[in-house]
């Protein structure tokens, strides 16, 4: 609180002096990674990553409690080393780290026989795959840095740690966990266990998040002051909830991405991944596909669902995440005359597949080896990055985030429309723009795929089709009377058209008052005249 009022007198100060404007103060989310491509597994990954999102806190809200922020939180690889400290310490023999995965849980809090029940049903899903569970574990918070709001709907939080088997794949693993996560979820709704989440289930990545403000992320999760606390990346996020209440669950990131903009397709969206969830299976998802639907989990935020749509595509195995995004977040192809045409075969094969997410949104994802960031093709969000020569690639929603020597720093940037960069940690490799698109166009052929498979329907239309007939007179009118032509829309909408080539202006009149002036009385919604987002999310961000 002492904090929090020191940087109110700050702000104050500095509005004075002429170096603040609060009517500045209307950005959205922040967003970003920082990674290491020399592989570097270290607590100070993980120490760069919690100060960039504690400098984030001016771009999400904080409730009227002064404390309870809308959510933050931190994406790591699993430090491996402390959780086989853990199962060591419980009496078990020490396991192989490589071995080792971890779910982060979100149960109920007040009520200790529902907690049971969801730690029954973990355990009871775990058994239907055969896998081993070495324990769970509490995780260490401190819930004196929470506001009242954020404390009373406080989950409990706990970690189960599970071993892979000897004979079992990293990558058949991860598909296991996938499943397990999918029912679950799905159990948990249909025995109303409202309070149950999974934050991640990985042998790679965990999630530490929760309803705070950056700058309490490291204060809240205990664990991550722990030297022991070791990745090569770290991705972060600070949320400023607009079409959704905030909640512990709707903090960011999720299981793959972290997320700043909004996707206004989002109805649709949803709605095709519905009808496609039968078209979308994996020979090695088995009979258990049928028991993982829906994929996208109803009543989250679009950023959820976007995230539960990226993992269900990159659990079935043949993508990985870089052309996950490309499918979902296609850069503008159609119309550009810079792009290659075995680019745009890519991308216009992968528009058959699924239809555009569409932005604005700037995106930070991690799968497998990759770490990366990304603008959609609207390129309305801020994105900007800098390299050192020790091979730190920093990318955020601001600059300056992380204190950089500027002697020490080769490249400094920012993506422009549809543009991504990434890390491959296995590789060792910091891959550009250019470089990804590459990866795109070098995989398959889909200039090939697209002649074999696709016809194109302008190529057999009748040119006898009634819609060439020149109509003339009295058949003119009638027509033009039955599809809804007026004198008014002839002159001033289409004629401009006909003649200027300009772009349609027109539109109908409305001469109602406004509603509250309205001495009759009239339906609630007419007092509403955009949704909550339009309000409060920009369109443009800076």
């Amino acid at each position: 609180m002492n904090e929090y009022k020191q940087q109110l007198e700050l702000a104050k100060y500095l509005e004075t002096n002429g170096l603040y404007d609060p009517l500045h103060e209307h950005s959205s989310c922040g967003v970003g990674f920082i990674a290491s491509s020399t592989g570097e597994r270290s607590h100070r990954i993980v120490q760069m990553g919690l100060k960039a999102v504690s400098l984030l806190t001016h771009r999400g809200a904080v409730d009227a409690d002064q404390v309870t922020g809308d959510g933050a939180g931190i994406l790591i690889e699993i430090p491996k080393g402390l959780f086989a400290d853990y199962i060591e310490d419980m009496g078990h023999k020490r396991p192989d780290e490589d071995s080792i995965a971890v779910g982060m849980f979100f149960l109920p809090r007040d009520d200790i026989n529902t907690q049971d029940a969801c730690r029954s049903l973990v355990e009871s899903k775990f058994m239907e795959f055969n896998l081993k569970i070495y324990a769970w574990r509490d995780v260490p918070v401190n819930p004196l840095v929470l506001g009242p709001k954020a404390d009373a709907s406080r989950p409990q939080i706990e970690q189960l740690l599970i071993a892979r088997p000897a004979d079992l794949s990293k990558e058949d693993f991860e598909i296991k966990l996938f499943l397990i996560q999918k029912m679950l979820m799905r159990a948990s709704q249909k025995q109303s266990l409202h309070d149950f989440y999974v934050c991640s289930l990985s042998s790679d990545k965990i999630v530490f998040k929760g309803l705070f403000s950056g700058n309490q992320v490291s204060e809240f999760y205990l664990d991550l002051q722990d030297k022991r606390m070791i990745s090569s990346y770290c991705v972060y996020h600070q949320r400023y909830s607009t079409n959704t209440f905030p909640g512990w669950a709707l903090a960011q990131p999720f299981r793959v991405l972290a997320h700043n903009g909004e996707i206004n397709t989002i109805t649709g969206n949803r709605i095709w991944m519905t009808v496609r969830e039968e078209e979308l299976t994996c020979e090695k998802w088995g009979i258990a596909q049928e028991k993982i639907h829906p994929l996208i989990r109803q009543q989250m935020s679009d950023s959820a669902s976007l995230d539960n749509a990226f993992e269900a595509v990159l659990r079935s195995g043949s993508k990985d995440v870089l052309h996950t995004k490309a499918m979902f977040i296609p850069n503008a192809w159609s119309k550009t005359v810079v792009m290659s045409d075995s680019l745009k075969s890519f991308y216009e094969y992968n528009n058959i597949l699924i239809e555009p997410w569409d932005g604005p949104a700037a995106l930070v994802f991690t799968d497998g080896p990759w770490v990366g960031g990304a603008l959609d093709r609207n390129g309305l969000r801020p994105a900007r990055y800098t390299i050192t020569e020790d091979g730190l690639v920093f990318m955020g929603s601001e600059t300056g985030l992380v204190p950089f020597d500027e002697a020490k720093i080769i490249k400094k940037g920012r993506l422009g429309p549809g543009e991504t960069i990434a890390v491959n940690l296995a590789e060792k490799k910091i891959y550009y723009h250019d470089d990804i698109n590459q990866l795109y166009e070098a995989k398959y052929s889909y200039t090939d795929w697209l002649k074999e498979n696709v016809t194109y329907l302008n190529q057999d239309l009748d040119d006898s089709i009634d819609k060439y007939r020149n109509f003339q007179g009295d058949e003119l009118k009638r027509r033009q009377i039955l599809f809804g032509y007026s004198p008014y829309k002839m002159k001033v909408v289409l004629k401009p058209q006909a003649e200027n080539g300009q772009e349609a202006t027109g539109s109908m009149g409305d001469d109602t008052p406004l509603s509250i002036l309205m001495l009759s009385r009239i339906g609630l919604y007419t007092y509403f005249r955009q949704r909550f987002a339009q309000v409060t999310n920009p369109p443009i961000d800076y």
